[in-house]
């Protein structure tokens, strides 16, 4: 922490990875149209479940579901590479 952190601030995550834009922009460009828009809406712009599914044409259930295998699916292309 530092001198200025208030007493209750967390201590900064070691887990955190600092991106590229294009590397994330390469990943979300792997994913399938529905998963990049979901990702979009929901992680990039910050937009709520309701909003994002409303504007979708989906049920927040299915659109869980595509950010669930989206997420996986940037997991993996940023920290184990493309697929062939």
């Amino acid at each position: 922490m530092l001198a200025d952190d208030p007493p209750h601030a967390s201590p900064p995550r070691q887990d955190r990875v600092v991106l590229d834009g294009r590397a994330l922009e390469a990943a979300i460009a792997s994913l399938t149209p529905e998963q990049a828009r979901a990702i979009r809406l929901l992680k990039l712009q910050e937009r709520s479940l309701a909003d994002t599914a409303a504007q979708t044409g989906q049920t927040e259930g299915a659109l869980k579901a595509v950010t669930h295998r989206a997420l996986k699916a940037l997991r993996r292309h940023l920290f184990e590479g493309p697929r062939p």
